[in-house]
């Protein structure tokens, strides 16, 4: 058996996997996290709160093995990504954790740009932006008055597995390094050009590691706590995305995952190292000489949780909405949105960004509000697959997320709006399946990422007649875009 944990966004998922990486049993469980936020843009998170929550996440798990009598082999942690949290020497956290969607350091976006831009765009992957580190860093350095007293600055996974097993230095992974917009594509190292102008010392860095290598001594108390998971291997953590990918059987370039989450991201998996980035995509090593390529929307299940708590929207219990999003006319609502709550990633990559409903009159209902937001979420996305129809067109989508369990059709609308056929596999909890799926390529059990497909059971083709009304449509919310946000 292999344990796979996923820090995500809203929750913390656990779960035990055969070497068909397969769910055991009923081992699946969720936790519940959430974060705060400011009107100033601020989105934190209490470290001690989410690290005592991952602890109970694996504790739950360890009864379960003991339980079942289970032997386990490995443990993976898969975790959302460009994540931040100052430690001191003994590895405590001084800091909250900012997370990725965090806009306070936007005025530091502007001072990071110069003529540098594009050869730092290739060589690090990522847009100059505030979802990333460099910005983030600086903007703490000027205004967090204990910030010289930090030790270390690390992701919250780095953080826990300090906790857990002591390294003399804090590690951390290619693939989490490469997404916080510090790492050297080219030298596989933190980037010194990007350090320099961001006046970061490289010695609170983490040292980078192989994916593959792995921690497997846990210190006291968490030995006595979980001994089911002592003395066994525990892979550095990777970037949830990453992992996604992998678990949505999305292994080579002839396939490309949307992923509708709490945020939507657009994205395939290559071993080119020689690919010219377009502008407004990103580039991310992952595993050895494996890269995933794409965009990330900050919009998603995000936006649906809003329009529930503004709107007292019942996606669980409403039976009109299922019905809505099914038979859904487009652009019947006469409105504009761009759905840009938690700021702008992919493909503007505007620090500034914020979410516009246009065209609300009497006539508009919650529904309508409902409807276009997720046509302009499938509008941001249909601009991410232009982007990367530049370098990689021979490709088929398959989608997976908490979003499409939530809504059943809206497969259906992204299909009619990218043009382009999407298949759905069954892939429950594709982000843990694929932890599960790297400990079993690293460890020998599989040959490649792909021993094992998952099962089609459905394939969407997109809806002719809309698709040339979203063409139009799409038109119309590229100019309402370039009018509000450009």
């Amino acid at each position: 058996m292999f344990l796979s944990i996923d820090i995500g966004t809203s929750s913390i998922k656990s779960a035990l996997f055969n070497k068909e990486a397969e769910i055991v049993g009923d081992s699946l469980n969720s936790i519940l996290h959430e974060q705060s936020f400011t009107k100033s843009g601020g989105v934190e998170e209490d470290p001690q709160k989410l690290f005592n929550s991952t602890l109970e996440s694996i504790s739950r798990l360890n009864t379960y093995v003991l339980e079942h009598n289970f032997k386990i082999l490995s443990v993976s942690i898969t975790s959302i990504v460009s994540t931040l949290v100052g430690l001191d020497s003994k590895y405590d956290p001084i800091t909250p954790v900012y997370l990725y969607s965090d806009t306070r350091n936007k005025d530091y976006v502007d001072k990071l740009t110069d003529n540098d831009e594009n050869d730092r765009y290739q060589r690090t992957g990522v847009k100059n932006h505030t979802s990333y580190q460099p910005s983030r860093l600086l903007w703490l350095r000027e205004n967090y008055n204990q910030y010289h007293q930090v030790k270390y600055w690390v992701d919250f996974p780095v953080y826990l597995m300090c906790k857990l097993f002591a390294p003399q230095m804090p590690l951390t992974s290619f693939s989490l390094a490469s997404w916080s917009g510090l790492f050297n594509l080219n030298t596989n190292n933190w980037d010194k050009k990007t350090l320099l102008k961001s006046k970061i010392s490289e010695k609170t860095l983490p040292n980078i590691a192989s994916t593959k290598m792995n921690f497997s001594k846990l210190t006291e108390p968490y030995n006595q706590k979980f001994p089911s998971f002592d003395n066994i291997p525990w892979f550095m953590p990777i970037a949830d995305g990453f992992a996604a990918t992998i678990g949505s059987n999305c292994i080579t370039d002839k396939d490309a995952t949307i992923t509708v989450g709490s945020t939507t991201s657009m994205r395939f998996i290559t071993e080119k190292n020689n690919i010219t980035i377009p502008d407004g995509l990103w580039k991310y090593k992952c595993y050895e000489n494996t890269f995933v390529m794409g965009g990330s929307l900050t919009e998603g299940g995000n936006n649906l949780l809003w329009l529930s708590k503004v709107f007292d929207l019942d996606f669980n219990n409403d039976k009109y909405i299922p019905e809505l999003i099914k038979n859904y006319v487009p652009g019947n609502h006469g409105l504009s949105v761009l759905p840009f709550i938690s700021g702008e990633r992919a493909p503007g990559w505007n620090p500034r960004a914020t979410g516009s409903i246009f065209g609300i009159n009497f006539t508009t209902t919650k529904y309508d509000i409902l409807i276009s937001t997720l046509e302009s979420i499938c509008y941001r996305l249909l601009y991410v697959k232009n982007k990367i129809n530049e370098i990689n067109k021979n490709y088929d989508f398959i989608i997976s997320g908490g979003v499409i369990d939530l809504i059943p059709d809206y497969p259906q609308m992204l299909a009619d709006v990218l043009g382009k056929k999407i298949i759905i596999k069954d892939l429950k909890e594709a982000t843990l399946k694929g932890g599960a799926i790297l400990a079993l390529r690293t460890l020998g059990f599989w040959r490649s990422f792909k021993d094992k497909d998952s099962k089609t059971i459905k394939i969407l083709k997109p809806n002719l007649n809309k698709n040339k009304q979203h063409k139009k449509l799409f038109n119309k919310h590229d100019n309402f875009y370039n009018k509000t946000i450009v």
